[in-house]
């Protein structure tokens, strides 16, 4: 029975090696492991079976992820640090419904400034001292809404008092 399975095996990878071109393209357009499986006709076990069993795959698959992973990295820093673009408004004129040629084109320089989410993922990832940070910070935020809550009951408190 062992034999068999491995004979399977290779029918397979015989079969998902012709296919790499196909694979490496389905990578880079960021399909996942079970899309690329059942595209391939497979269920998702057989194909992490094989990509295990043929390292190689794996590799195909992840160098032809690189270049979103890379593009997705710079996207990352430029919305952490913020950044300046130029902006095109076009007018028309509309005459009986319809649309005349341009009648005036303005150029507007932009800024976006620094994204609390995308500084946040990018800590997260990248500073290894981040998690810290963030629970002491957690923390403070209690220690703030405790003084708050005391100086709230206390303020009612002596509206009773006086009242």
């Amino acid at each position: 029975m062992g034999s068999s399975l491995l004979m399977n095996d290779k029918l397979e990878w015989r079969k998902i090696k012709k296919r790499i071109p196909e694979i490496k393209k389905w990578a880079s357009e960021l399909c996942s492991d079970f899309e690329i499986a059942s595209r391939l006709g497979l269920s998702k076990e057989s194909f992490l079976n094989i990509t295990h069993s043929h390292p190689e795959l794996l590799i195909e698959i992840a160098d032809s992820r690189k270049n979103f992973i890379s593009e997705a990295r710079d996207n990352l820093i430029k919305l952490t640090r913020g950044y300046e673009y130029k902006e095109k408004i076009i007018i028309f004129d509309v005459v009986n419904g319809k649309q005349s040629k341009p009648k005036n084109i303005r150029i507007i320089d932009r800024y976006l400034p620094p994204q609390v989410s995308a500084i946040e993922i990018f800590l997260k990832r990248f500073d290894p001292f981040y998690e810290d940070f963030d629970e002491k910070i957690k923390e403070r935020v209690v220690i703030l809404q405790e003084r708050s809550e005391e100086r709230k009951n206390k303020s009612e408190r002596l509206k009773l008092l006086k009242g």
